[in-house]
């Protein structure tokens, strides 16, 4: 072999393992910049969580905390966009969490086109995994946002949200036992028929609320049946005064005495609570200012 042809061996030789060296740094930089990418997604969304958790989301509002609110809300939109930008570069696909915490972060800070896509992803992450609590969480945070944004037909979606997401409590995949299912669902048929009150009044509201005393009288164990409906009792009585709705309970009440067996299927405390929802309210507007005479009634009889 002549000395040029060795050369041209020895040049291919060396080119070849240039370009074997070259891809492996490339490779290395490519994990590299993934891990990188990964790490920054994940300071972005521990900075956003504790951003969602400094608002003052309360009704009352004051210039201090509107003031407050509007800098947090600034900050937060640019960790989400920041966010969104490395999870596109990186080609990440956010796990359950991520996908809710950039949905809150995006709605919270009124980016609503922004927010739809990660609360879709949240419900589709937590339904692939299989995993239960999630999917009913991110179900119900999606039904909130529906609500929230009120376009055509989004309270029919955050509807079949609500619907499956109770469905799927009283499924009990888990495995925890009716009492504790049914105990969830009660609490969050109350929770949409808060939503119900602020979009469309007591008419669909109405009609939730019973469903969870319904669902709630289901419970076997007695003490936690009782508890469970003493708590939706007073939860509702909260409901109706913060929300203006003086005539919520007395309306439930009328609802679940027409229905067979009407009051008498439910045990006598919540009779009671009931009952005194029935009385009509006192000239001076005080509400309930027939429990007492309700509590005589029925213990006469």
């Amino acid at each position: 072999m002549a000395s040029g042809d060795w050369i041209a061996l020895a040049a291919a030789i060396f080119a070849g393992i240039s370009g074997a060296v070259a891809f492996i740094a490339y490779r290395l930089q490519q994990r590299t910049q993934a891990s990188s990418d990964e790490q920054q997604l994940n300071d972005l969304i521990e900075k956003m969580q504790q951003g969602l958790g400094s608002l003052d989301t309360t009704r009352t509002m004051t210039m201090k905390t509107f003031a407050a609110n509007s800098v947090a809300l600034t900050s937060l939109h640019g960790q989400a966009l920041e966010a969104r930008k490395v999870i596109g570069r990186g080609g990440i696909k956010p796990d359950w969490f991520q996908n809710m915490i950039l949905a809150y972060a995006f709605s919270q800070s009124w980016d609503l086109a922004s927010a739809n896509p990660y609360w879709d992803d949240a419900v589709a992450t937590a339904l692939a995994s299989g995993n239960h609590p999630a999917y009913v969480s991110s179900l119900v945070a999606r039904a909130q946002f529906y609500y929230s944004r009120g376009h055509e037909k989004d309270w029919d979606r955050a509807r079949k949200d609500f619907q499956a997401a109770t469905a799927e409590l009283l499924k009990d995949p888990d495995r925890q036992g009716h009492d504790l299912a049914a105990q969830q669902a009660a609490m969050l048929l109350l929770q949409q028929a808060g939503l119900e009150l602020d979009a469309e009044g007591e008419t669909t509201a109405v009609a939730l609320v019973v469903r969870a005393f319904t669902v709630a009288n289901s419970i076997g164990a007695r003490w936690r049946q009782r508890t469970m409906l003493k708590a939706l009792g007073d939860l509702v009585r909260e409901l109706q005064q913060a929300m203006g709705f003086p005539s919520l309970l007395q309306h439930v009440a009328e609802e679940l005495s027409r229905a067979k067996p009407g009051l008498k299927a439910f045990p006598e405390d919540a009779v009671v609570t009931l009952s005194a929802a029935l009385t009509p309210v006192p000239a001076d507007g005080t509400l309930f200012g027939g429990h007492d005479q309700a509590v005589d009634e029925h213990q006469q009889s």
